[in-house]
C-alpha cells in the first residue's frame, strides 16, 4: 500500500468526522520493531503533524504517547502553541519494570528523554494516579497544572440482567458450564498466564 493510499473504512470514517468539524489524518506506521521502522514511523508522524499545523492552525497540542511525545514538544515550540501532555504513566519505567527494555538500552533512554521534555514544555498534564502525580510534584519538580484522570468503570452502565446471561449463554452453546469471560490487552504486565493458572485450578477444583 502507498502510504497516502487509504482504505474505504477509512475514508468513510474520515468523511463522517469532517461533516462534524474534526479533522483525522491517520498516520501510516510501520508494524516492524526495527529500529529503521520506528524511525520512519516517527518522521512520517513529525510530517503530518506539520501539515496539520500548516492547514487548521490549532490552538493547541495535544501528545499521548510517551514514543511520540518529543514530536508533539517540536512542533510546540515550532508553532508557539501551548502542549497538552497526556502523560498516562511512565513507560519507559513500565518497560524496563516487566523487562521488555532494559535500563541500559537505548529504547529506555529514549522513552525517558522524550517524557523528560513532554513534561518540561507542557503547560498542563494528565496522568492516571495520585500517586503519579505524586512523583511528578516531588521527583520531578512539576509546579505546573496535573489533572488526574484514573482508569476506571461507570458501573451504573454496567447492570445484571439475568435475561441477557440467560441469551448470551445460548448464543455459545453452553447451560450449566463454568464460563470465564477475560476482558483486556494481553502479555506483559496483564499477567495472561497467571490468568490462565487461575482459571485451570478453578476447573480442577470445580469438575
Amino acid at each position: 500500500k502507498r502510504i497516502n493510499e487509504l482504505s474505504e473504512d477509512h475514508k468513510q470514517i474520515t468523511e463522517l468526522l469532517k461533516s462534524k468539524g474534526i479533522y483525522w489524518y491517520p498516520v501510516y506506521w510501520k508494524s516492524g520493531n526495527s529500529i529503521a521502522d520506528k524511525l520512519f514511523s516517527i518522521f512520517w508522524s513529525f510530517i503530518i503533524g506539520l501539515k496539520i499545523c500548516f492547514r487548521h492552525q490549532p490552538r493547541l497540542i495535544h501528545s499521548r504517547s510517551s514514543l511520540t511525545a518529543f514530536l508533539a514538544v517540536l512542533i510546540s515550540k515550532t508553532f508557539r502553541k501551548p502542549l497538552l501532555y497526556d502523560a498516562d504513566s511512565l513507560l519507559s519505567e513500565e518497560y524496563a519494570d516487566t523487562n521488555h527494555l532494559s535500563k541500559d538500552s537505548l529504547g529506555f533512554k529514549f522513552l525517558a528523554w522524550s517524557e523528560k521534555a513532554a513534561r518540561r514544555r507542557a503547560s498542563q498534564i494528565i496522568v492516571l494516579t495520585e500517586k503519579l502525580k505524586a512523583d511528578y510534584q516531588t521527583r520531578f519538580k512539576i509546579d505546573k497544572p496535573i489533572e488526574v484522570i484514573p482508569c476506571c468503570v461507570n458501573t451504573e452502565n454496567f447492570r445484571f440482567n439475568e435475561n441477557h446471561r440467560a441469551d448470551k449463554r445460548k448464543e455459545l452453546g453452553v447451560t450449566d458450564e463454568l464460563v470465564f469471560v477475560y476482558v483486556g490487552k494481553h502479555g506483559s504486565w496483564y499477567l495472561v498466564e497467571e490468568t490462565i493458572d487461575f482459571f485451570r485450578i478453578v476447573l480442577e477444583n470445580n469438575s
